[in-house]
C-alpha cells in the first residue's frame, strides 16, 4: 500500500452558521458548510472533491476561532485520455483563525489535514492506496450577515 500527498492550491467553500451571543461581543458559532475543488496531479488525473463539513466556533470581538470536521468524497471519472476511473472516501479536520478586517471581509489562517482511501479501477484489478491531504492556507473570506427577525420574547 503506497501513500500519496495532496496539497490543494484552490479550495472553494460556502458556510452557514448561527451565533449564540454572550454579550461583550462574545459568542458561540455552530454551522455547516460545503467545499469543492479539482486537482490535477498529472495530465492523466482529474480528481474532483466534495467536502461537506460541520463546525463549531468561538467569537470574541474581531477574532473568530473555528474547528471543522470535514467529510472527504473524491472522484476521478476517467474522462481524461489515459486516466483511470477512481473514487475515495475519508475525513479530515481544520482549525481556522479569523480576523475581521471590516463588516464583510475576514483574514483567515487555516491549518488542518485529512486522508482518504483511494480506489482506482483497472481492467484486471482494483488498486487501493491512502492519500493524505493538507488543508493549510492563508486567505480572505467574504461574509454577509443575515439578521433574522422573530423568535420568542
Amino acid at each position: 500500500m503506497q501513500i500519496r500527498q495532496i496539497t490543494f492550491t484552490g479550495l472553494n467553500s460556502v458556510e452557514a452558521s448561527a451565533i449564540y451571543p454572550f454579550g461583550n461581543k462574545k459568542g458561540i458559532e455552530v454551522g455547516v458548510g460545503y467545499g469543492w475543488a479539482s486537482i490535477h496531479p498529472s495530465r492523466y488525473d482529474n480528481w474532483e472533491f466534495k467536502l461537506p463539513l460541520i463546525f463549531l466556533g468561538y467569537k470574541r470581538g474581531k477574532i473568530t476561532l473555528k474547528g471543522k470536521y470535514i467529510f472527504i468524497i473524491a472522484k476521478d471519472y476517467g474522462k481524461v485520455s489515459g486516466s483511470i476511473p477512481g473514487e475515495g472516501k475519508g475525513n479530515g479536520y481544520n482549525l481556522a483563525l479569523g480576523y475581521k478586517i471590516n463588516k464583510y471581509i475576514n483574514f483567515i489562517l487555516s491549518l488542518g489535514g485529512g486522508s482518504y482511501l483511494a480506489k482506482e479501477y483497472y481492467p484486471n484489478q482494483t488498486s487501493e492506496y491512502n492519500v493524505n491531504m493538507c488543508f493549510n492556507g492563508i486567505g480572505i473570506s467574504l461574509n454577509y450577515v443575515f439578521n433574522l427577525k422573530g423568535g420568542g420574547k
